[in-house]
């Protein structure tokens, strides 16, 4: 697997654990990746911009984040229940949306209104050829504002292909 990353997930070895001094940098099979797109549709490598420790709503309300994290193997717990409720639905059409060489395992199950973490998540597991993924795309906002499936669709169909430029996940050679 191949990861192009940005250099200050490079330089944050508790991300990613990778040989830094490879090219490409070869990274182990497990690992977490986070990037954030403010509405302005500036992308960052981080939760927040300029290394906020906070959402700053004025530069991030009606922006998205995608979560990442990889690893060998399926979790040992479920992550979440793929059952609609009140408070989540169900995404079915995310499995168009992911790129060439993931399949969908589990999901998406998303939030129907942001929480008091100033967010709304769709979150689903998928599976590459030698790795297992739980792909988590939120939308930020104040607390408790609605989400509908099209603003989730829209923030999908920006992160997933762009996953799909981060991973070469290759078959092993016959």
């Amino acid at each position: 697997m191949f990861l192009c990353i940005a250099k200050e997930l490079a330089d944050s070895p508790h991300l990613l654990r990778c040989d830094l001094e490879s090219r490409p940098m070869i990274c182990e099979d497990a690992g977490s990746l986070v990037f954030s797109r403010g509405k302005d549709g500036i992308v960052y490598t981080s939760y927040y911009p300029g290394g906020a420790r906070q959402l700053d709503l004025d530069t991030m309300a009606g922006g998205s984040r995608l979560t990442v994290n990889f690893r060998d193997g399926p979790p040992r717990q479920s992550t979440f229940d793929e059952e609609e409720t009140d408070w989540r639905f169900l995404y079915p059409e995310a499995r168009r949306l992911l790129p060439a060489g993931f399949e969908i395992v589990k999901g998406a199950v998303c939030d129907r209104r942001t929480s008091s973490l100033n967010s709304g998540t769709c979150n689903l597991e998928a599976r590459s050829h030698s790795l297992y993924w739980h792909i988590a795309v939120s939308y930020l906002d104040q607390p408790d504002v609605g989400v509908t499936p099209d603003e989730y669709e829209a923030e999908m169909a920006f992160w997933l292909p762009f996953l799909g430029k981060l991973v070469a996940d290759p078959e092993p050679k016959k």
